[in-house]
């Protein structure tokens, strides 16, 4: 199997993460993000994308890496679910890229069951430098989190 696969690759600290492609809107500069009513660590608060309320995630909480203030170089990658859209805030987004798809390594195959990230992994791609990490935007967000956010969307205005 040749099947070829496009990823938009992005960092967090010192973690290369990809998503699909076909998951992915567009790519923005970090902008005023408005702060939930009900909140968890997890969800940073909503901002307006052309009209549409966008849900952000903070990517160093999912992955447990220190946390840091936001900057202006920092960017947020807007993604579709077949739930909703989603915001991710990155550090860097470093492109588009191209991989064979027999190169993905299922994540059962390689975590031992670490629950906090395995449940929102698809798998990984070696590189020269590391492990590549493909995430699940349909995963992303818990059941608690998206209730959360449907009673904070109820009551924000943005």
């Amino acid at each position: 199997m040749n099947d070829l696969i496009n990823l938009l690759i992005y960092t967090v600290d010192d973690i290369k993460m990809a998503i699909y492609l076909h998951s992915t809107k567009q790519a923005i500069r970090m902008v005023e993000i408005t702060p939930l009513p009900y909140s968890s660590d997890v969800l940073l608060g909503l901002i307006n994308y052309y009209g549409e309320i966008v849900p952000i995630v903070n990517m160093r909480k999912v992955l447990n890496r220190p946390q840091k203030e936001k900057d202006l170089n920092d960017q947020i990658i807007i993604t579709r679910s077949e739930k909703r859209t989603l915001g991710l805030w990155v550090d860097r987004v470093i492109g588009l890229f191209e991989y064979k798809e027999k190169d993905i390594i299922e994540a059962e195959k390689y975590l031992n069951q670490n629950e906090s990230i395995d449940n929102i992994l698809i798998g990984s791609i070696r590189l020269s430098d590391g492990l590549l990490l493909i995430h699940n935007i349909e995963t992303l967000i818990s059941k608690k989190e998206e209730e959360l956010l449907l009673q904070s969307i109820a009551q924000s205005k943005v």
